[in-house]
């Protein structure tokens, strides 16, 4: 579908579900939600993953680090 097809419907332009660009309107919403739900997804399977045990050496390094700092 066209622009002149749009405009020959009778319709004004902004009742029709197609924006100026021709494109769907719900197009964006449509794939910023499946964005948001694969996203989430990803962002769970990360979270749940324990954390690595060279992390958590490195962190105890620090930390230890810090507090030879303070006391000196």
């Amino acid at each position: 579908m066209d622009q002149s097809d749009r405009e020959g419907s009778g319709r004004p332009q902004e009742d029709t579900m197609f924006a100026d660009d021709g494109h769907y309107r719900g197009a964006h919403s449509l794939i910023q939600s499946q964005i948001g739900k694969h996203l989430r997804a990803a962002y769970d399977d990360v979270v749940n993953e324990p954390v690595p045990q060279r992390f958590i050496e490195l962190l105890e390094q620090l930390e230890r680090s810090s507090q030879k700092t303070r006391r000196s």
